[in-house]
């Protein structure tokens, strides 16, 4: 009995996949963990003075895991694409309040759909000048679009003032005008959007 019980565990195993987190203690740790799709990048202690960091594709996970990452100055991290879910208790920050810590762009072609993902979760915390915002990408005739772009927010979104700009929860550039295939904004139930300004 238990050899074929063994048997059974052991055949399961090859159809069902496991997910594992890469444990991060490091930016270099975090930035080598955000460029492989399917990884699930969990914090294992606090990150200061981090420079910027770019999502270009890919399905990431992002837990905190209680701990916070604090960018360095005029830094960030920009999501180019692909889907990005922020989890975990913790709070993401700028050092000085410039843009925002989670920058997120969309794509300059009209039919992609789905083309940039970012969810933050109800125990996070998003905080600088704004909390986050959708930025712009420009087309060969410098036109701004942020085609195929949904963000879920679920967690807290803090703008400060720096200087005589006061901050917003979150931010779409004025630039981004269409109405085809428009950024999606979902703001759910558990969400907090504060702000110096808007």
């Amino acid at each position: 009995m238990k050899k074929k019980l063994l048997f059974l565990v052991a055949a399961l195993a090859l159809f069902v996949p496991s997910v594992m987190a890469a444990e991060v203690s490091t930016t270099e740790e975090l930035k080598t963990c955000l460029a492989k799709d399917g990884n699930t990048c969990k914090l294992t202690k606090s990150l200061t003075d981090v420079p910027t960091l770019v999502l270009t594709d890919g399905t990431i996970v992002l837990d905190l895991n209680g701990n916070n990452i604090t960018f360095a100055k005029s830094s960030r991290l920009n999501v180019k694409k692909g889907n990005l879910t922020i989890t975990g208790e913790g709070k993401i920050s700028e050092s000085v309040p410039s843009t925002a810590p989670v920058t997120i762009y969309g794509s300059v072609d009209e039919k992609d759909t789905k083309y940039t993902t970012v969810t933050i979760e109800k125990n996070v915390i998003l905080e600088g000048l704004y909390g986050s915002f959708i930025s712009i990408s420009k087309d060969s005739k410098g036109k701004s679009h942020a085609y195929g772009t949904t963000v879920n927010i679920n967690g807290t979104l803090i703008g400060l003032k720096e200087g005589n700009d006061d901050g917003a929860g979150f931010y779409i550039n004025g630039l981004l005008q269409d109405t085809t295939n428009a950024p999606v904004i979902n703001v759910n139930s558990s969400a907090k959007l504060e702000g110096k300004g808007g």
